[in-house]
């Protein structure tokens, strides 16, 4: 396994990429949440520090692929609002903004 970042992860469609520089010419690798260790909903958020295994691939616009990935440490925590029936998740850092319904 190598260590890398994730640099972006998308809650909403399971999916996202990591950063490594064990991955050749600065190439980033695509994420599954199917491949993250763990028990019940599996996530990412970008600045985590991961450990992963990666194939060479074409998936969408990259070249490697995750295919086993451990979360060693978390990035900034998300702050998680309600309003209602609508939720809004902010990452740490964002001014604290009301929403707007």
């Amino acid at each position: 396994m190598v260590k890398g970042v994730v640099k972006f992860y998308k809650v909403e469609k399971g999916w996202g990429a990591i950063s490594s520089d064990a991955l050749p010419a600065a190439a980033d690798a695509w994420v599954h949440f199917s491949v993250i260790e763990g028990t019940g909903y599996r996530e990412l958020a970008a600045g985590d520090v991961v450990e992963f295994d990666f194939e060479a691939v074409e998936q969408d616009s990259f070249r490697f692929r995750a295919t086993r990935v451990k979360r060693l440490r978390g990035g900034p925590a998300p702050t998680l609002r309600r309003r209602g029936d609508e939720v809004r998740i902010e990452p740490e850092g964002v001014p604290d903004t009301p929403l707007v319904p």
